[in-house]
């Protein structure tokens, strides 16, 4: 019977004997300034600004709010637009946004009468 090898004690104290990274960025050199990347063409460095970053939200909506995104993109694959249920969330807030306010409070309430939380 072969006898098993204890491989634990292998690079357990690889960060002691040096200094500890305070962040993964740190870790994996990673420059702080996240707004501009560096494009390199040809062997030469440019300042590349990057687009807007991407921001992971979570959301509750109701059963007939979510039917409702999935028939619009079912309407929109039906015009040759193959879309998300995140592109139609984005295109309606984009949308909304450009309402004046006083529309926008009147949507808002209408909204908010299928919530039993809010008044």
């Amino acid at each position: 019977m072969a006898r098993k090898r204890d491989f634990s004690g292998i690079g357990k104290d690889i960060l002691t004997k040096s200094e500890k990274p305070r962040s993964l960025s740190d870790f994996i050199g990673v420059e702080s300034n996240k707004n501009v990347s560096y494009d390199l063409d040809g062997g030469e460095s440019k300042l590349v600004k990057k687009s807007d970053p991407i921001v992971r939200e979570c959301i509750s909506i109701s059963k007939s709010d979510a039917d409702l995104a999935n028939e619009l993109a079912v309407k929109c694959a039906a015009e040759g637009q193959k879309t998300t249920k995140a592109d139609i969330y984005r295109a309606s807030i984009r949308y909304f946004a450009k309402l004046s306010p006083a529309v926008m409070a009147s949507k808002i309430r209408d909204v908010r009468k299928d919530k039993k939380t809010h008044n």
